[in-house]
């Protein structure tokens, strides 16, 4: 069936090709799309959440680092990581990523610490071109400490074919950049013969021996749209990336896949050997195999392509909606690709060939390795111990000292149910033979929290070896929440492969008799981080306190007591296991010397009005101090905050603990507030906030009427844009926008919810007037809560395609809609209404414009649903009126004086939905406009003003 559908779609595309020659096609569109996704859509799925909520957490023995900045953009995301060490300085170090942020610019991340801090830096977008950029980045140094970052743009609405590589680079360890030098280039009219070129992923000729030492290397993926076909090509620079060579093909054309990753040819992958031979391995996904090439003169001659290592289907094949796609946890693309790595050092394995791969249903990361130049290959192992769970998205690294191979994977053993993935590395000193692996990052993480349905959250994965240091670098969604799927980032870990492992089991215990005391105790390491001996007189321990360093401890201790310390004082210990030359990860402890100053957070338990200006606050009082075990015994006041604003202090008794209080507040107008409160001692010691709840309060009405046109919005809840207006409204001198500036922004989130309303037994009806000016990938949305906002649920969605006026980019009064929506069911309870608007990364409009809202009890009457379906506006008109009736509808307009209109004369333009008056000839007045359609009749006054 899937191949029928295959031909099917190749047929159509062949349709296309004939018809519209100069046109991107749909499969080109979605070959661009499925690159780099740009249409976010929250996905509704039962998520993973770290493991560290539902157990105690496995420790990783490395300092995990986030390579991303603290971010405001709205946009937040990161996928698709490379990362590279300066062979001249290992102090330097740069990755990049796919990154969204600044409407999908090219980023690069710089360290000048060895990996322990990073700085974001934006290169930008390509002057002149109307491209995104950044996409697919791979990053490399030369022998001479050159940094180069290589990366993708296209045209950033998918419809000219318009596409091109380009090269940054540095020459002074990241702080200035020589900004995209292209390395090819399609512009102009686009053909069904143009290219398209994907997955490019530089390498540097760095080996003393080579003939080539210095050159740069390129592959990518060249797609054709005219046969839906894929090829590597190849190209290459002599001059440190400012020229470079037209690109030769390396492999055989592969026609009618490119619209699919899994069954196409993609993740061309480059490596050079130490006497200048250049190596190539690609994905060949119809025969799940891995495509090989080899080169012995620089690049310039290439052998005949053929097929080294053949696997197995990773995960499931699915359409993912624009392509098919091996998957993982359900949703998530996930792909087999190579990576492959020759060792150049003086090791007793100079020369040999390592390559890597995922595969298998529950995927398993493959090595073997070639050592007689490619010609040859070892049967495939696995390098990790585990083969329970996932393993995918693997790299590869060579450590250029010495020859040792890591490989970088995720891994989902430490999670039963599959889902969470943290990052694992491999070690082999052996060229391959054994591997030790272990845990690199510190916390589990699903792929699927991902912005893209759940379906995208990269392709790949990145990793650098040098001097025993390894440094992987993955997509992370530790930072995303249930509300935030945004926030993916890209995380890394300095994993030194010979420094000892840190201590386990690091406890800060308060001593009940000794206030001024603290004692300290561990679990001694005894291995290496992969394996290898640690003895006792090999280290010592090192401790901090507070960050200042207390003293070393040494070996045959593994406990210690801090004293003499302040009564009540709270510190943060660090401990780190140190050898002459290495030092562990560190591990932490919190203590409190005689326990805890501070009282453990009381419980905001509820917040309600009465409908009146008057809150009662229901608070669970503490009964213990921070530290969870202390008793506590000198409560004095519970304080209260109304938006982050101390309101009331409210005494209590010290044996008021552990017991339900109600706290009035009185507020100075009706609305949305926020309140939390804090327990404060007899010192004066204050607990932690509680958690935070938001409240109406105030009178709750059986109407609600809301112009827009006073001073200042009443106190709603507003969250994001929304403000008035009086660019454009129906009714002067205010609307409601969330786009003052007429032009909303990326991954805009705008809600304001209004005042409720409550009727005993009618529904509940929504008046208003609509101008949704924004783009079908967009949503404007109506919600009701009848459960005090616990939950929302659906009324309308608004966007330009279902009017014809909002969609012919003019913004004119012929724009406003009047709408009438029911709540579909009766409650007693209160009824809240809210706008809520999102718009996606890329595309904007105008904005959605609100006027005259009216939130009322009743039922819609047959004479309103006609005088409904009678939408006509502007009233007042001045020049054109509109009608909203079907195109067979009768029209008769009459004066005041019973006088009838030719309303003929009147006709501008029909659709098949609304009828376009020109009322520029009537005279000022008032006129009776009647509508027959078939055998109903509506009628309404229209006034015409000047």
């Amino acid at each position: 069936m899937k191949s029928a559908a295959f031909v099917l779609l190749y047929m159509l595309s062949s349709v296309l090709v004939i018809a519209q020659d100069n046109s991107v096609s749909p499969a080109m569109r979605a070959t661009m799309e499925a690159s780099r996704p740009s249409k976010i859509q929250i996905p509704k799925l039962e998520y993973s959440y770290p493991a560290y909520i539902l157990a105690t957490p496995p420790q990783s023995a490395f300092t995990n680092v986030n390579l991303i900045e603290e971010e405001t953009d709205k946009s937040p995301m990161q996928n698709e990581s490379g990362i590279a060490v300066n062979p001249r300085n290992t102090k330097y170090l740069i990755a990049s990523a796919v990154d969204y942020r600044d409407a999908q610019s090219a980023w690069v991340y710089v360290s000048e610490d060895g990996g322990k801090t990073w700085k974001n830096v934006n290169l930008g977008k390509v002057s002149g071109l109307n491209f995104t950029v950044g996409n697919d980045p791979s990053v490399a140094w030369d022998y001479n400490g050159v940094g180069y970052v290589v990366y993708g743009g296209f045209d950033v609405k998918r419809t000219s074919g318009e596409n091109g590589v380009f090269l940054s680079k540095t020459t002074d360890n990241g702080k200035t950049w020589i900004k995209h030098i292209p390395v090819i280039l399609h512009t102009g009219t686009m053909t069904k013969d143009s290219a398209f070129e994907d997955k490019y992923y530089i390498s540097i000729d760095n080996a003393n021996g080579s003939p080539y030492k210095g050159h740069l290397y390129i592959p990518w993926k060249r797609v054709i749209d005219r046969d839906s076909s894929t090829r590597i090509v190849i190209t290459k620079s002599t001059d440190q990336g400012q020229t470079w060579s037209t690109p030769i093909q390396v492999s055989n054309v592969l026609t009618g896949k490119s619209l699919d990753t899994t069954f196409g040819q993609s993740f061309p992958i480059i490596t050079t050997g130490p006497n200048g031979e250049v190596y190539c391995a690609w994905n060949y996904g119809p025969l799940h195999n891995i495509g090989f090439n080899k080169s012995t003169d620089g690049g310039k001659t290439w052998g005949t392509p053929r097929l080294v290592a053949d696997y197995k289907w990773l995960g499931i094949a699915r359409n993912t909606g624009s392509q098919y796609n091996h998957t993982l946890k359900g949703a998530t693309r996930v792909e087999s690709y190579p990576s492959i790595v020759v060792d150049t050092t003086n090791s007793p394995r100079k020369g040999w060939v390592y390559l890597t791969w995922a595969a298998d249903r529950t995927p398993n990361v493959y090595f073997s390795r070639s050592t007689d130049g490619g010609t040859t290959w070892s049967t495939p192992t696995i390098v990790h111990s585990d083969t329970t769970n996932d393993q995918y998205w693997q790299w590869m690294a060579l450590d250029g000292t010495n020859g040792d191979l890591a490989v970088i994977y995720l891994d989902s053993r430490d999670d039963a149910t599959n889902m969470l993935s943290r990052c694992y590395v491999s070690y082999s000193s052996d060229g391959g033979t054994t591997w030790y692996n272990r845990m690199a990052s510190d916390e589990g993480f699903d792929i699927r929290r991902n912005p893209f349905s759940s379906v995208f959250s990269g392709d790949y994965s990145g990793c650098a070896f040098y001097n025993g240091v390894v440094y992987p670098s993955t997509v992370d969604m530790r930072n995303t929440t249930a509300t935030n799927f945004f926030d993916n980032d890209v995380y890394s870990a300095i994993i030194n492969v010979r420094a000892p492992l840190p201590v386990d089991n690091f406890t800060a215990k308060t001593i009940a008799d000794q206030p001024n005391d603290i004692l300290l105790s561990w679990s001694a390491p005894t291995q290496r981080s992969f394996g290898q001996p640690l003895n006792l007189p090999d280290y010592s321990y090192v401790l901090y306190r507070d960050g200042n360093r207390v003293g070393v401890i040494p070996s045959s201790q593994t406990q210690y007591t801090d004293t003499p310390l302040p009564a009540y004082s709270k510190h943060t210990y660090t401990i780190v296991v140190a050898t002459a030359t290495d030092t562990s990860a560190d591990r932490e402890a919190v203590g409190f010397a005689g326990g805890s100053p501070n009282p453990d957070a009381a419980t905001l338990s509820n917040v309600t009005a009465g409908n009146q200006l008057t809150a009662t606050i229901t608070v669970r009082t503490p009964n213990l101090r921070e530290d969870s075990v202390n008793a506590l015994t000198n409560l004095a006041k519970i304080l209260v905050y109304r938006d982050s604003v101390l309101v009331k202090e409210f005494t209590v008794s010290n044996t008021d603990t552990n017991k339900t209080i109600q706290i009035p507040d009185d507020v100075p107008e009706r609305g949305f507030y926020t309140y939390y409160v804090v327990a404060q001692d007899a010192l004066g010691h204050n607990s932690k906030a509680s958690s935070a709840l938001l409240a109406y309060v105030g009178p709750i009405e059986k109407t609600l009427a809301e112009s827009f046109d006073a001073t200042k919005l009443p106190r709603y809840l507003v969250r994001g844009g929304w403000e008035q207006t009086d660019e454009f409204a129906s009714s002067t001198p205010n609307a409601l926008t969330e786009s003052k500036r007429r032009q909303y922004t990326a991954n805009a989130r705008d809600t304001i919810t209004f005042f409720p309303v409550q009727s005993a037994d009618k529904p509940i009806r929504v008046r208003f007037l609509n101008a949704a000016i924004v783009d079908s990938r967009d949503t404007a949305i109506i919600e009701y809560s009848s459960d005090n906002m616990a939950t929302w649920n659906q009324l309308a969605v608004f966007n330009k395609t279902q009017f014809a006026a909002w969609d012919d980019k003019q913004l004119t009064s012929a724009d406003w809609k009047p709408e009438l929506i029911t709540v579909p069911k009766v409650v007693i309870t209160p009824v809240y209404i809210r706008f809520r608007f999102r718009s996606n990364i890329s595309i904007n409009d105008e904005g959605w414009f609100i006027d005259d809202l009216q939130l009322e009890e009743g039922i819609v009457s047959v004479e309103e649903q006609s005088n409904t379906d009678l939408h006509m506006y502007p009233n007042p008109a001045t020049d054109y009126v509109r009608i909203l009736v079907p195109s067979t509808a009768t029209i008769t307009i009459t004066d005041m004086l019973g006088n009838t209109i030719d309303s003929n004369q009147l006709l501008n333009n029909v659709n098949a939905d609304s009828i376009l008056l020109d009322v520029s000839s009537l005279p000022q007045g008032t006129y009776i406009v009647q509508c027959k359609m078939g055998t109903t009749i509506a009628q309404q006054l229209l006034k015409v003003v000047r």
